[in-house]
C-alpha cells in the first residue's frame, strides 16, 4: 500500500521493481471524499505505468450528514459495479456512515481533495 494518490513515482516505482516487488502487487491508497476512488486509482502512476492496484483506504468525505451516507452508498455501487478487469485491481475500500454535527463542512462530493479548494468552500451555511 503506497500512502499518497499517485502512488509512486517513476523513480521510486523502479527502485521497488529493482527489490524484486511486482508492480501489480502495489496499491496507490487514494484518500478521496465519498467519491472517486475508482477514478483516483485509474489516474495514479502505479496503475497506469506498472499494472497495480488501487485501494480507498479512508473516505474524508468532509460532512458528517445522512448525504454522506448516500454518497458512501453511491460511490461502493460505483466501486463494486466495475467490469472484471478494473474489479480485479481494486483491492479494499473503506466506508464510514457518520452521522454528526459538523458545521464547518460542505456538502459537497469533489474529487478534488486539495485543503486549499476546500478552505475555499467556506462553512456550510
Amino acid at each position: 500500500m503506497y500512502p499518497e494518490n499517485a502512488g509512486p513515482n517513476e523513480t521510486q516505482a523502479a527502485a521497488i521493481a529493482a527489490l524484486g516487488i511486482d508492480g501489480s502487487r502495489v496499491a496507490a491508497d487514494c484518500h478521496v471524499g465519498a467519491c472517486g476512488g475508482v477514478e483516483c486509482s485509474e489516474k495514479s502512476l502505479i496503475w497506469q505505468n506498472f499494472n497495480g492496484s488501487g485501494i480507498n483506504c479512508e473516505t474524508n468525505a468532509v460532512k458528517s450528514n445522512l448525504l454522506r451516507g448516500a454518497l458512501e452508498a453511491a460511490d461502493l455501487i460505483t466501486w463494486f459495479g466495475q467490469n472484471a478487469t478494473t474489479s480485479a485491481r481494486l483491492r479494499a475500500r473503506t466506508a464510514s456512515f457518520c452521522t454528526q454535527r459538523s458545521g464547518q463542512m460542505r456538502d459537497e462530493c469533489t474529487f478534488d481533495a486539495n485543503p486549499t479548494t476546500r478552505a475555499k468552500l467556506g462553512p456550510t451555511p
